[in-house]
């Protein structure tokens, strides 16, 4: 395995064991060594200390869902296209959660000076992606006849952040909206989305 390639395999084996383990003190190096299949002193090449590992999984996992959203096909009509965007933006907010946790409770390791602005970079990398990919839905909804193609940058960003905010309290059962099933949900976002740029 090449030195990137297990620098990789590291990162996917703590970003697994971050969404599957409910106490992030409970994750161990030896545990992610085993499942990246590299010995536990190879972490230890790659990495200073725990929190230095957990912490750029952390923006590794952020970029990857950067890629992931950057490249989604969104093909077809409007409302599969939004049902296919939401459920991997759902998808992705809930893998955020998770990921802020392991920066929220650790202080930044030793050598990370400037992870807060890396993280801030990546972070704003993808609200680029997600807005120009709500972009391209108002088009194909204006396209369809379901909304006028005069809305502005101002409507679109304020329904994103509705979005937004509606999936963390769904995922958080903080919701009016927590009875639905996701398929339900997304689609009472797709409506709420065309009667908010009608």
């Amino acid at each position: 395995m090449s030195r990137d390639a297990k620098r990789v395999a590291i990162f996917n084996a703590t970003i697994g064991l971050l969404e599957s383990t409910t106490n992030q003190n409970d994750i161990k190096i030896s545990d992610i060594a085993k499942d990246a299949g590299v010995g536990k002193g190879t972490v230890y090449v790659y990495f200073n200390s725990k929190d230095e590992l957990l912490q750029l999984a952390v923006i590794y996992g952020i970029e990857q869902q950067f890629v992931q959203l950057k490249t989604l096909e969104i093909d077809g009509g409007f409302h599969q296209s939004f049902t296919t965007v939401i459920g991997s933006l759902d998808k992705k907010i809930m893998n955020s959660i998770i990921f802020s946790k392991a920066l929220i409770f650790r202080q930044p390791a030793n050598n990370l000076h400037s992870l807060e602005e890396e993280l801030s970079n990546t972070v704003t990398r993808l609200k680029i992606v997600v807005y120009d990919i709500f972009r391209v839905l108002s088009e194909k909804a204006a396209d369809e006849g379901l909304i006028k193609s005069d809305f502005t940058d101002s409507d679109l960003y304020f329904i994103i952040g509705g979005i937004v905010m509606v999936i963390v309290n769904y995922r958080h059962s903080f919701s009016p909206y927590s009875d639905l099933s996701c398929d339900e949900l997304y689609s009472m976002l797709a409506d709420k989305f065309v009667q908010f740029l009608k």
